[in-house]
């Protein structure tokens, strides 16, 4: 058993905030996760003597207190997932505009090519200018990075393809 499900079991078992006569307020995961951190504090030299001779009101606060940081911390951790949920999102759009933008340069660069060999050179240009574009849009979103290689190719090349194939 770790030492963080014994603290929170102790916790449980011993909580901090108890009344003389056992009785504590239930309280719900917060609670338990602070009771388990003073739990932890107790069994510590020269701190746990900090917390024996504390009021039953002053007890509960602690409690409380510590147990709406544990919530607000909660609250961060969805908001930061939200955060980069978003950013992501805003990256892939950025990326297909990007992308769409290039596709369209890549066909005036092949309709107006007299010449395939010369379309392909001018799709390997295009395709290196779409690379370098699509990392400088890319590189501070490491959520987006990785599949910026595999969109740019897949999409420069189908639409190279398409051009080339309807091309009279």
């Amino acid at each position: 058993m770790s030492n963080a499900i014994f603290d929170l079991e102790s916790g449980m078992k011993y909580p901090y905030d108890a009344y003389e006569d056992g009785t504590v307020r239930q309280g719900d995961y917060a609670d338990r996760i602070a009771r388990g951190i003073i739990n932890n504090l107790c069994d510590r030299r020269n701190i746990k003597w900090g917390f024996e001779h504390v009021d039953q009101d002053v007890r509960c606060e602690i409690v409380e207190t510590l147990a709406t940081i544990v919530r607000e911390g909660e609250k961060e951790k969805l908001a930061d997932a939200l955060r980069r949920e978003t950013m992501a999102i805003e990256s892939q759009h950025e990326l297909e505009a990007e992308v769409a933008r290039l596709k369209s340069a890549l066909e005036k660069v092949l309709t107006t090519s007299g010449k395939e060999e010369q379309s392909f050179d001018d799709f390997n240009i295009i395709r290196y200018v779409a690379r370098k574009a699509l990392t400088d849009i890319t590189k501070n979103n490491p959520v987006i990075s990785e599949l910026r290689g595999n969109i740019a190719d897949s999409e420069i090349t189908g639409a190279k393809d398409d051009i080339l194939r309807d091309k009279p």
